[in-house]
């Protein structure tokens, strides 16, 4: 196990232990494995990849929040499925926003922390194979940290 793994089951309170006959963590009642609590060991792959975020994307402290209300989220969706009459997939749906994203955005509308979690969100939903599923999560679960920590700068 890494020293940054001891330390921060250190502070986060791991205990080693039986929950319901199986090796745990009895705080937080992941399974203990090789990296010990499994808790700790996803919030040390969280801390990685919000370094890698950070080195490749900034502090991306000028993104809207893009949240509230009135907000049309769903807009893309919604008119995918009256154009083609039908539901659309995970695919379907991953692939909409992530042209919104990279291509489809009016210039006049701001990238927001939003619409960068929805399109993370879709990669999730589309993922069938466990391994991908876990990397993909790590990558969501390192977004939501950042939008949490941007939204605490600004005085929460």
């Amino acid at each position: 196990m890494s020293a940054a793994a001891t330390a921060l089951q250190a502070l986060i309170g791991c205990e080693r232990g039986d929950v319901l006959g199986a090796d745990s963590c009895t705080v937080h009642g992941a399974l203990w494995g090789p990296d010990g609590c499994g808790t700790a060991a996803t919030l040390l792959e969280f801390a990685e990849h919000r370094a890698f975020q950070h080195a490749n994307y900034g502090p991306n402290r000028d993104l809207e929040d893009g949240t509230g209300p009135e907000v049309e989220w769903l807009g893309r969706v919604v008119d995918y499925g009256a154009m083609t009459g039908g539901p659309a997939t995970a695919t379907t749906i991953e692939g909409l926003f992530r042209q919104e994203w990279d291509y489809d955005r009016d210039p006049a509308q701001p990238y927001t922390w939003l619409m960068m979690l929805r399109e993370e969100f879709a990669e999730v939903a589309a993922q069938a194979d466990p391994e991908f599923l876990a990397g993909e999560l790590v990558q969501l679960g390192a977004l939501c940290a950042s939008w949490r920590e941007k939204i605490l700068e600004r005085g929460l």
